[in-house]
């Protein structure tokens, strides 16, 4: 023995029984299986996040291009609202106003010619004509037209709002009425 001065207690080969072996086997490929369904979930995972990040990106513009065309047809809507206001005031003051042509045709009729000075119409429809005659005869023919208009139905409410008499014997008068409702 003077030779060997080492000593081995451990055995060279451990012997493991098949059982062992086909446990070990079965471990490897069940971590085997577990590390490819990691990797494919992983995948999977990633490929989703890629996709939602796109998804994302692709949507916040589609937004930004909306908000742009809402804030476009907020323009048009105010627009709108603005010609809906302009259309219901002209349709109140075309039910209001009356035909210019049928209150000319009456103030030609009250004063013939060149007698006719002015004609103002006021909000309630209060016809105001007045009339530069060269004589008192001629002015009583104003109002001898305008009290035949009055008889016809054509003006309401006559009334003589103004009379001067010139220096040379011309007349300006000033008379008011309401158009009726016989257009005669």
């Amino acid at each position: 023995m003077a030779g060997s001065a080492n000593i081995n207690l451990l055995k060279n080969k451990t012997g493991i029984s098949p059982e062992m072996v086909n446990i070990e086997v079965w471990l490897r490929m069940v971590s085997l299986a577990t590390l490819a369904i990691v990797i494919v979930v992983g995948m999977v995972v990633g490929g989703g996040y890629i996709f939602l990040q796109q998804e994302r990106v692709r949507l916040e513009q589609e937004k930004a291009t909306l908000e742009q065309q809402l804030a476009q047809e907020r323009q048009k809507e105010g627009m709108l609202a603005t010609l809906k206001r302009r259309v219901a005031l002209m349709g109140k003051i075309q039910t209001v106003q009356r035909s210019m042509g049928s209150v000319l045709s009456i103030a030609q009729t009250i004063a013939p010619g060149s007698q006719l000075t002015s004609i103002i119409v006021d909000e309630q429809q209060q016809i105001k004509v007045t009339a530069q005659t060269a004589s008192v005869e001629e002015a009583a023919g104003v109002i001898i037209n305008l009290l035949a208009l009055a008889e016809s139905n054509r003006v309401v409410s006559p009334e003589l709002v103004g009379l001067e008499l010139g220096k040379d014997g011309s007349v300006k008068l000033t008379v008011s009425f309401v158009q009726g409702t016989t257009s005669g």
